[in-house]
């Protein structure tokens, strides 16, 4: 028994990448039944696997073993796994109780740890999920097919005897079309319930339970607070014991731990089961013979403790005198080999490096992941090698080979690096988004990846390396002086093109006028000389550009008769004698004397084909009348 119960308590984990339950479930029948034919087993390769159940949360366990030969069936669980004392006193919440009413009738409340209760409740609601059944509608279909009289065995190691004490007592209370006999193995099972469990349990099973420990195994002795304290002083004394004991002595931070252990239950008193029959020790030679405890863990510190407590516990194939079950689980690279298990062990973070991983049982199903993301390719060259095609990841990960049997233990040996790569030059401002057409003024451009190598575009327009100053990272400075016009999208590359559209824009919009030096003249012909009209977005060069005066509206005060206020008063251009793009150089229009008005204000405007620019009280040019002036 203690072989199919060691199997339940060996089955696979979660994959690193993930997988559904049902995934899980069939890897785990597969791998339990490839291990149950073999005939070197206590099990004589006489028993299969016929259905698994596994909880949502994936922490408990159960599957149903068949021995056809013997007409036989075996319910194996398997508790929550823990790896510490503190995470088993947690898991199984024994400092509160719940009463567990699906025992046969007893004159008393049955009551159990509340982590008992949940784990039993979730373990009778797994589902095998191919077969859409639960383990007690599956054990009723077995045992109604099966031959008449068939054993119906239930078993479970760690947790998972304390599990089969209650699914034990479950199976006794229910009605059954073809009834087994019923037998029940427990090993290193801690105590379930207190003593109205204890005693019902024992009047249930009277002669066919047993249950197996280890005399040194801290386990099994929880939480009955006397038997605790014995097997600890026993074999794991305090340091100023004599004599010091098989175990590792308890320094300071092991006996504060054993003592949260021993209070954990606080005020209720558990019992184990089998109180006055079938409790069968094991390991009991005399200290000192080889392998009844781990000499490598003597030393009184909180690791060789924990140690001593694991090969104490996980052991009792060999404690029992059964055969071991072979290792069958991957394992990348072996141990204390110059191998090098990862080759290359570093490739692009867009993924597609062929990978080739050495190791040891490699099945021709495995499945190889990067930290928690899958191979994109996996192939399988021996039980010893496997090339796997790397997926796009970024970091330093483990590189895993899953099977039917579980997952490769990650070792720093194991790890592929894939550098983030270099950061793409983008921009996610533009300040201000607008502005004249050829300003020479500057423009500020924020994002991310401004490299020395960047090149500024606006639009497919390449600015020159001169005005493009990079300031960080995440600035540049663009003194705008290529023409342009309309909305374009700005853009930072490092191939010499230009990027995306997908961008933030900048639209060129008409001149601006900042000043007219000097900014007034006379009316009449030939009587004013050139002004400077000051600004930005000129334009290099003149082109299609010009410069207007625009005149005043109509006015009654003006002489009808006047052919400068007859009908419409366009406006005037100038005479252009110089265009640069910040500054122009032109001849106000000629502007006759208008009868009764001393002085009149227009607006320079400057037009170039990207509009004209908007009037300001910075663009005025004021005529005078020469006539009243002097008066």
């Amino acid at each position: 028994m203690m072989t199919l119960a060691q199997l339940a308590a060996t089955s696979p984990n979660e994959r690193p990448s993930g997988e559904t339950v049902e995934q899980q479930e069939l890897r785990i029948f597969n791998a339990i039944n490839s291990q149950l034919a073999n005939p070197a087993l206590a099990t004589s390769a006489e028993w299969s696997a016929v259905w698994v159940g596994l909880t949502q949360d994936r922490a408990n366990l159960a599957y149903i073993a068949q021995n056809t030969t013997q007409n036989a069936f075996a319910v194996c669980l398997r508790g929550t796994q823990f790896n510490s004392l503190v995470d088993l006193a947690e898991d199984l919440n024994v400092a509160s109780v719940a009463e567990f009413t699906a025992a046969p009738a007893f004159d008393q409340p049955l009551l159990v740890s509340q982590g008992s209760m949940q784990a039993f409740t979730e373990i009778t609601n797994a589902c095998f999920i191919p077969a859409r059944t639960n383990l007690l509608q599956a054990l009723q279909a077995m045992l109604q097919n099966a031959p008449s009289n068939p054993t119906l065995y239930i078993t479970g190691h760690s947790l998972g005897g304390a599990m089969a004490t209650m699914v034990a007592l479950y199976l006794a209370a229910q009605s059954w079309s073809n009834a087994p006999t019923f037998g029940v193995y427990t090993f290193a099972a801690p105590t379930a319930g207190l003593q109205a469990f204890a005693d019902c349990y024992d009047a249930v099973f009277p002669s066919n339970s047993f249950r197996v420990y280890n005399v040194w195994d801290i386990v099994p002795n929880a939480w009955v607070e006397s038997d605790l304290i014995d097997v600890l002083d026993t074999f794991y004394p305090s340091l100023v014991s004599t004599p010091s004991g098989p175990g590792p002595a308890q320094n300071v931070g092991v006996n504060s731990l054993i003592s949260g252990f021993i209070a954990a239950p606080g005020s209720n008193v558990y019992v184990q089961t089998n109180q006055t029959v079938n409790a069968d020790p094991v390991n009991t030679a005399t200290y000192g013979t080889d392998g009844t405890y781990d000499s490598s863990a003597v030393s009184p510190t909180m690791g060789d403790f924990l140690a001593q407590v694991s090969f104490q516990h996980n052991n009792y194939l060999a404690f029992v005198g059964a055969p071991s079950i072979p290792e069958q689980a991957p394992a990348v690279a072996a141990t204390g080999t110059s191998i090098v298990p990862i080759t290359p062990n570093s490739g692009p973070s867009g993924g597609g490096t062929a990978v080739t991983i050495t190791g040891t049982n490699f099945t021709p199903d495995s499945m190889v992941d990067f930290g928690t993301v899958p191979a994109l390719v996996v192939t399988v060259d021996s039980s010893t090698q496997i090339t796997a095609i790397a997926p796009p990841l970024v970091g330093t990960v483990d590189v895993r080979v899953t099977t039917d049997f579980g997952t490769s233990p990650a070792t720093p040996a194991d790890r592929f690096t894939a550098p983030a790569p270099a950061l793409a030059p983008a921009v996610t401002a533009v300040t201000p988004p607008s502005g004249p057409a050829e300003a020479g003024y500057s423009i500020v451009l924020t994002g991310t990846g401004f490299t020395s190598n960047c090149t500024v575009f606006f639009g497919t327009t390449e600015i020159d390396a001169s005005d493009v100053t990079i300031m960080s990272l995440t600035e540049i400075v663009v003194n705008s002086q290529s023409s342009g016009s309309g909305t374009v999208p700005v853009t930072v590359t490092t191939t010499g093109s230009a990027g995306s559209a997908q961008t933030p824009t900048f639209t060129f919009g008409p001149a601006v006028v900042t000043s007219v030096v000097p900014d007034f003249g006379l009316y009449g012909p030939d009587a004013n000389s050139a002004v400077k009209i000051n600004g930005f977005g000129f334009g290099a060069e003149q082109g299609s550009g010009y410069v207007q005066f625009l005149s005043p509206p109509p006015s009654e005060s003006i002489n009808p008769t006047s052919s400068e206020s007859a009908g419409k008063n366009p406006p005037k251009e100038a005479v252009i004698q110089s265009w640069s793009d910040t500054q122009i150089l032109a001849v106000p229009p000629y502007y006759g004397v208008m009868a009764g008005i001393v002085s009149q204000t227009v607006d320079v405007v400057v037009t170039t084909s990207a509009g004209a620019s908007s009037t300001v009280s910075a663009d005025e040019f004021t005529y005078y009348d020469k006539s009243v002036l002097h008066s």
